[in-house]
């Protein structure tokens, strides 16, 4: 996972296309990362203070491996 978070002084009307921003908005802010445990969320806030975008990742337990040499149904 990669996160590209990047705000200038202006917002310009140049075009936004670029490999790394697959998602873009034309607006200033910040990008907010809170830390809970194995939860992240992630928002970015213009400023305004209006949340323009957020995802969260949340950490599990790790999958079950196949046991090796398990008899089948």
């Amino acid at each position: 996972m990669y996160v590209v978070a990047g705000s200038s002084g202006e917002a310009t009307e140049k075009q936004l296309h670029h490999p790394a921003l697959p998602y873009a908005l034309r607006r200033r802010g910040s990008m907010v990362l809170d830390f809970d445990g194995g939860r992240l969320d992630a928002r970015f806030v213009d400023w305004t203070g209006q949340v323009k975008d957020s995802f969260a990742i949340v950490k599990g337990p790790p999958a079950s491996a196949p046991v090796v040499g398990a008899a089948g149904p």
